[in-house]
């Protein structure tokens, strides 16, 4: 099972060239709105949204909201040009990358500070299998795909994890499981994600399952294939608004979706491109 799921990933790796292109793990986004909303301090340049687990640009302490303007030498203007210029590298080959970190003031202010960071860009392909954690199922003969970040029990914390299962050549849809965790049942009937360009509503149906923690907690969590699930992960990569709401029967919960979240979502969709290409 496994030397076929490796034989998977090896035949989709040379089936599409962007998985052996030199990467740093990392979803950028045009500076554009990103500029005005964090106060940054240059228009010129990508601003990093996700940093991938266990990737080079999380060993060379790259974080999200970090502004990219060059790569090694190469100033870059936009996240292709980025992308180039990191493609461009040797695999393993130390690069500087130059930018702003951003944090913020005790007020809650937006501060910059410039940085340079020295990374090791590896091939894509690499990159995101890093990360993933798989679990075989010798019964059914099949093993599960997801980010080794996201939580292995509904029980853990509200977030939205992604999945997929591969049982021999077959590789299955891109599945979420949305889990939510408060004091009280909601009873959850639909959830609905914004972001800056678009609203997606995915209805609990026939219902989202639940139980009682500890403590008298409740978890509720529901698990879907939805048709727009890619489109959703991209969305989300964007600058902007980027919620998600749980509506119940009787009552509803929002939570903002961190950056961390949304790279977990896109790693997991970006392996599954890999072995399914």
């Amino acid at each position: 099972m496994h030397a076929t799921i490796a034989a998977l990933a090896i035949l989709a790796a040379g089936a599409d060239p962007q998985f052996q292109q030199m990467s740093l793990g990392v979803v950028y986004a045009p500076l554009g709105a990103a500029a005005k909303e964090f106060k940054a301090p240059t228009t010129d340049g990508v601003i990093i949204m996700s940093v991938l687990q266990n990737s080079p640009a999380a060993r060379a302490k790259l974080s999200p909201l970090d502004i990219v303007t060059h790569v090694g030498p190469t100033r870059v203007h936009s996240p292709h040009e980025a992308r180039e210029a990191v493609a461009a590298c040797e695999a393993g080959k130390p690069v500087t990358i130059k930018g702003f970190r951003y944090y913020e003031s005790k007020s809650g202010a937006p501060r910059w500070s410039s940085r340079s960071y020295k990374a090791k860009p590896e091939p894509l392909g690499d990159v995101l299998m890093e990360g993933i954690r798989k679990t075989p199922d010798a019964i059914k003969g099949e093993t599960l795909y997801e980010d080794a970040g996201s939580a292995e029990s509904y029980h853990t914390k509200t977030e939205i994890k992604a999945y997929f299962i591969v049982s021999g050549t077959k590789i299955g849809p891109l599945r979420f499981v949305f889990t939510y965790q408060g004091p009280d049942w909601l009873f959850i009937q639909k959830y609905i994600i914004k972001t800056k360009a678009d609203t997606f509503e995915i209805p609990a149906s026939p219902r989202a399952e639940g139980e009682v923690l500890r403590a008298g907690r409740i978890s509720e969590w529901y698990d879907c294939a939805p048709p727009d699930a890619e489109k959703i992960i991209t969305s989300l990569n964007a600058t902007g608004t980027r919620a998600i709401r749980y509506e119940g029967r009787n009552y509803k919960n929002d939570r903002d979706i961190p950056l961390e979240e949304i790279g977990r979502l896109w790693r997991v969709m970006m392996v599954r491109k890999l072995l399914a290409s």
